[in-house]
C-alpha cells in the first residue's frame, strides 16, 4: 500500500504556529518513508512528522526536515497498529515568499507481510 499526501506550507507560516494536517493510513507497518519539494524550497520550508505530541520523523526531537527539492527517503519499520491510524503532518515556511507544496508518502505494509513465515501465514495457507 503506498499513501501520498500533498500538502501546502503557506508561505510566511510561522514555527510556533504550524500548518497542520492528519495523515490517515491503516493498520500496518511504514517500510519506507518519503518526503519531496521542489527546488524552489531552497531551504526556507521545514517538516516534521508526529504520531500524538510524540515526534516520529526526525528521529532528533527539535529538529525538522529543511527542505531544499532532494528527496528525502529511506527504509523504515515504524508500526501504525493502534486506531486511529493517523499520523500528523506539520510544516512552517517563515521567510518563504511563495505558498509551497510537499509531498509526502508511506509505504506500508501488514506485519505478516513483513514477516512471511510468520504463524499467521502459515494458518492462512492452511499448514
Amino acid at each position: 500500500m503506498i499513501f501520498n499526501f500533498d500538502i501546502t506550507v503557506p508561505a510566511g507560516t510561522p514555527q510556533n504556529d504550524p500548518i497542520r494536517k492528519t495523515l490517515k493510513l491503516t493498520y500496518g507497518i511504514i517500510h519506507f518513508l518519503e518526503i519531496l519539494s521542489s527546488y524552489g524550497c531552497a531551504g526556507k520550508v521545514f517538516c516534521a512528522i508526529y504520531q500524538g505530541s510524540h515526534q516520529v520523523w526526525p528521529t532528533n526531537p527539535d529538529e525538522s526536515f529543511r527542505l531544499w527539492g532532494i528527496p528525502i527517503q529511506g527504509r523504515e519499520f515504524y508500526p501504525i497498529i493502534e486506531y486511529p491510524y493517523t499520523l500528523e503532518f506539520r510544516g512552517w515556511a517563515p521567510e518563504a515568499t511563495y505558498n509551497h507544496v510537499v509531498v509526502v508518502r508511506f509505504w506500508m505494509l501488514r506485519p505478516w507481510e513483513l514477516t512471511p513465515f510468520s504463524e499467521y501465514m502459515w494458518q492462512v495457507r492452511g499448514m
